[in-house]
């Protein structure tokens, strides 16, 4: 078994395959003699396994987490349908209120073991808990105020963008209609949140 990455692609292959004891391949794809070491393996095996990571911002080949925080199941859909068409490494996870935001970024009841996302997609007109105020509790946390939050709404209404910077959103996007206008949304996103700028995120770990 050898592990292989190609610089500035944030592809890294780990192969699986048989060779001569005595032998194996150097990093650059040459053979060179070593020792004679047990074998741990099955002598036959057949598959490669590749592991893909998104590069973020700096060099990290951690997959980028992502929380979307949205009740319409087929906005769930069309949302994680765009990111995995832009990166199929980049993992969204779902709450579908904002209690259930709220304790997955707490950690508690069914997330003790949720990740910490490098961002948070947030609508706003949900049930039990509306995003205004996910919002306030985000800001108002210490532990969670850093992390960027982005305003994913159908409302085009002045008083809700405004509303959403008073407390402190990132950004305010409106929702567009179809796959492929999620996916050149979602790939502005890319582009300049994960591509571009710095998140906290890469400097704290989780």
């Amino acid at each position: 078994m050898w592990i292989s990455a190609q610089p500035d692609t944030g592809l890294s292959y780990v192969l699986f395959c048989t060779v001569p004891e005595t032998t194996r391949p150097d990093t650059k794809g040459r053979v060179a003699e070593v020792k004679r070491q047990p074998v741990i393996c099955s002598n036959m095996v057949s598959e490669a396994v590749v592991a893909t990571g998104f590069r973020r911002k700096g060099g990290s080949s951690m997959a980028t987490q992502i929380l979307l925080v949205e009740d319409s199941p087929g906005d769930v859909r069309l949302t994680k349908e765009a990111f995995h068409e832009v990166d199929p490494s980049i993992q969204v996870h779902v709450a579908n209120d904002g209690i259930e935001a709220m304790e997955f970024l707490r950690r508690e009841g069914a997330h003790l073991n949720a990740p910490r996302p490098d961002f948070i997609l947030l609508d706003l007109n949900m049930p039990k808990m509306d995003g205004r105020e996910v919002l306030s509790r985000l800001k108002a946390d210490p532990s969670l105020k850093t992390l960027p939050t982005f305003i994913l709404s159908t409302s085009k209404e002045g008083r809700d963008v405004v509303k959403s910077y008073e407390l402190q959103a990132n950004c305010y996007l409106c929702k567009p209609v179809g796959l492929e206008a999620f996916e050149k949304l979602v790939r502005s996103v890319n582009d300049f949140w994960l591509a571009t700028v710095e998140l906290p995120h890469s400097q704290l770990g989780n």
